[in-house]
């Protein structure tokens, strides 16, 4: 069987099931050897899956000096030249967001570089290799200094692809994209962001969703109480804290249950202890990736919201479509590629809690039939665009045939 590295940042430290399960699909076609970037430490950790070879983390801490430092370094390197370059064709001095960005990339660079066990792989690497590397950023920001006979293929989602989450600069984009032999997508949207952006640079692309399973449908609640779930990071970005004031000013009696926590998590909490007698609140905290879909399936789940400012392709609503789940969600990234009016509604970027509370009202009320109607589509939603295994065995087909 062919080579395959796969390149992550934290997994397996960190529970990503998708990665999981996407694995135990490609092991069956390549010998597969997980190189983590950096070794950070997440309460739950991924299973280890038989006969796939796990690398130690290429730093156990990414090293931490000053920007000042960092930036000599750059400047003396080797690829200095590369990086002025870069630095002049983007007037990063004219900002310090920019220069700040342009630094950290090449400092990054010059560190993977320098690692030895990278380099070893590097070094070896025939034309039968394949280096996957499962985000844009991290490890995969050398790419564009690689020089190999390998195939490279790069799996672009939001944080490693858009500009605009990234102060409106992500170093050396250019360079990478013309050392890859393809670029793989999680959302159209994505796709054509990319070769809008870049149209002057030939790169091949493909469209491969992640996806996830469906371990069964959720129910619809039957006792008067209506029941939201939402699952995220409480950070900025996902404004949890958007759906606690909706919530509040629902007159209806209402259950909402939220699952993940963040560096907002401890104010959530404390916007939350005291709520109308008809809400009921249950802020879970972090879970395993694997108790998601069970909680879904075996509590009583009327809708899912989703109040993100910027998404890629959210595994969240991919969960609860699994589930047959109706979804409310911001229009971003690519959310509108499984959200609309047949399984839920799209919701305004600029969403407030005042319209959020009544969409949520509108769904409320409609009818029984209604509502299952939508679960229907839910679930057809999943099975025709993000049904993991379907989605896996592609992308899988496709790596064999291009490479």
């Amino acid at each position: 069987m062919r080579k395959l590295f796969y390149f992550t940042t934290y997994y397996p430290n960190r529970d990503v099931q998708w990665k999981t399960d996407e694995l135990k699909i490609l092991k069956t076609h390549f010998d597969i050897e997980v190189v983590p970037f950096e070794n950070k430490k997440f309460e739950y950790k991924a299973e280890k899956i038989q006969n796939v070879k796990y690398r130690n983390p290429l730093f156990d801490v990414f090293p931490k000096i000053n920007i000042r430092k960092k930036l000599i370094k750059v400047i003396f390197s080797r690829y200095r030249f590369y990086f002025i370059a870069e630095a002049f064709q983007k007037k990063v001095f004219f900002s310090k967001k920019k220069l700040i960005l342009w630094t950290e990339a090449a400092y990054k660079i010059l560190e993977l570089s320098e690692n030895k066990e990278l380099s070893e792989i590097f070094k070896n690497a025939d034309e039968k290799i394949i280096f996957y590397f499962y985000w844009g950023k991290e490890t995969g920001e050398i790419i564009g200094f690689l020089k190999t006979k390998a195939k490279i293929i790069v799996r672009y989602h939001g944080y490693d692809l858009y500009e605009e989450r990234n102060n409106n600069y992500i170093p050396f984009r250019k360079k990478q994209l013309k050392n890859l032999n393809f670029a793989i997508f999680i959302s159209k949207q994505g796709e054509e962001y990319l070769k809008k952006r870049y149209s002057k640079i030939k790169f091949k692309t493909k469209l491969s969703r992640l996806g996830t399973q469906s371990l069964g449908l959720a129910k619809q609640s039957d006792d008067g109480v209506f029941r939201i779930v939402s699952c995220s990071s409480v950070i900025p970005l996902k404004r949890v804290e958007l759906i606690a004031e909706a919530v509040m000013k629902l007159e209806m009696e209402v259950e909402w249950t939220h699952i993940g926590e963040g560096v907002g998590f401890e104010n959530l909490k404390k916007q939350t202890i005291v709520f109308p007698d008809n809400i009921k609140i249950n802020l879970v905290g972090q879970v395993s990736a694997k108790e998601v879909p069970y909680f879904y399936v075996n509590k009583k789940v009327d809708l899912f919201i989703n109040t993100s400012t910027t998404e890629g392709l959210p595994v969240s609503i991919m969960e609860a479509l699994a589930a047959g789940i109706p979804v409310l969600a911001t229009d971003v990234g690519g959310t509108s590629e499984l959200v609309d009016k047949y399984v839920g509604k799209l919701l305004p970027a600029d969403l407030t809690s005042d319209l959020l509370a009544e969409e949520i009202r509108m769904f409320h009320n409609m009818t029984t039939e209604q509502k299952e109607l939508l679960r229907k589509n839910a679930f057809k939603t999943f099975e025709k665009k993000v049904d993991f295994e379907k989605n896996t065995q592609n992308f899988m087909s496709h790596l064999q045939k291009i490479l």
